[in-house]
């Protein structure tokens, strides 16, 4: 018997595990900072959907075959926060920043 998961997340971790769905594998903050990368500078924000295509063009040996809810789980399971506009989930620069501040990652200026 397993132990019993102290949240939320860790049910849904065991969950993906048990059917033998992929998760990303990357360091938290190598996927902060390669998204970080693929945005424009003009960018304040960017539909999750179109993120697979620019990480699989940056770097095509991590990011081949991600899908957008691969990207989704990924910036959700390290406290990035995304926003439903319209149909599509959104990720603010802002709070891409602020992941990336959180995980120790920042670039000196």
């Amino acid at each position: 018997m397993t132990a019993r998961p102290d949240s939320l997340l860790g049910l849904w971790r065991e969950l993906l595990t048990a059917l033998g769905v992929h998760r990303p594998e990357t360091s938290p903050d190598d996927l902060l900072a390669d998204i970080a990368e693929v945005l424009r500078a003009d960018e304040t924000r960017v539909r999750v959907i179109e993120l697979p295509l620019r990480l699989a063009r940056f770097r095509a040996d991590r990011y081949a075959g991600w899908a957008p809810h691969q990207i989704a789980y990924g910036l959700r399971v390290r406290g990035v926060p995304l926003q439903n506009v319209g149909d599509y989930l959104v990720l603010q620069r802002a709070d891409l920043a602020d992941g990336i501040r959180r995980s120790g990652n920042e670039k000196p200026s």
